[in-house]
């Protein structure tokens, strides 16, 4: 009876450890301190925080590991025809300004990892990809991530934005990420019936690991909330503690919605679209 306590204590010492981690990490950041839109702050308790990155994150980072690897033994679609020149130019000087506006301002260059500028990073990186291969494959994640930057349409936040044309290229960037994954579908470079909803909860578990975990720390030690990890926007406040968790599932909806938007624009454009 004495060693049946023994798994207990040993799930109570990791849990403590990652708690001091987690502490030692947001060590210039009171405990007390308000929450503001941009700063970090203690919104949940270190151990809240702590107990998420020892259940929620690894769950999500092993089945998101687990769909990807089982997608790549069995997708069919290896190859996407290469990109027009002038769009490749394009997005390049399209990053390129994005990218300006982050670093024109003290500490931003940390909000280059939210998630539309992570899309705004992969589109560049993958239309220069010289294996066809591997282009169609990060389409597949690109259209995964569709639902993430429609939603900014119905809730967007634009808080911070005061450099000259800031709001307005807010606006034209999120417009040519919603319109871009259309494209590449009705074009033909991507087939999102290759199994398509084994890839998009692949990405989108993969995704949230990322947030949960790396990028958590990163807004400890740096004093940003990226992505709200550390605390939510007020319209989500009233989710309370569970807010993070409901962020996992909310991103799971936006997947489904992203996948059934991709086999609509295809079914549309495309005259003989593969079925899943």
């Amino acid at each position: 009876q004495v060693f049946s306590f023994v798994p207990l204590l040993l799930m109570a010492a990791v849990v403590d450890a990652a708690e001091a981690a987690l502490l030692w990490l947001g060590r210039n950041i009171e405990l007390t301190r308000p929450c503001q839109s941009l700063a970090a702050c203690w919104y949940l308790s270190p151990r809240r925080y702590a107990i998420e990155s020892l259940t929620v994150l690894p769950t999500l980072f092993a089945v998101g590991l687990a769909l990807l690897l089982s997608w790549r033994r069995n997708r069919h679609d290896t190859v996407s025809p290469p990109f027009p020149l002038a769009l490749k130019l394009g997005l390049l000087v399209y990053y390129v300004i994005s990218v300006g506006y982050k670093l024109s301002r003290p500490g931003g260059g940390w909000f280059l990892l939210m998630p539309c500028l992570t899309v705004s990073a992969m589109w560049p990186v993958t239309v220069w990809l010289p294996s066809a291969s591997a282009r169609a494959e990060m389409l597949q994640h690109i259209v995964a991530l569709w639902g993430l930057i429609l939603v900014v349409f119905a809730t967007p936040d634009t808080h911070g934005l005061t450099q000259p044309l800031e709001v307005e290229w807010f606006w034209f960037q999120h417009a040519l990420l919603a319109v871009l994954p259309a494209y590449a579908i009705a074009s033909g470079r991507v087939n999102p019936g290759d199994d398509g909803w084994r890839i998009r909860f692949a990405t989108a578990f993969l995704g949230m690991s990322w947030y949960l975990g790396p990028v958590t720390a990163i807004c400890l030690v740096f004093d940003v909330n990226l992505n709200y990890m550390l605390h939510p926007p007020k319209a989500l406040s009233f989710l309370g503690d569970n807010y993070r968790l409901a962020v996992v599932a909310g991103y799971s909806t936006m997947v489904v919605l992203a996948q059934g938007l991709a086999l609509g624009v295809q079914r549309i454009f495309v005259q003989k679209p593969k079925s899943a």
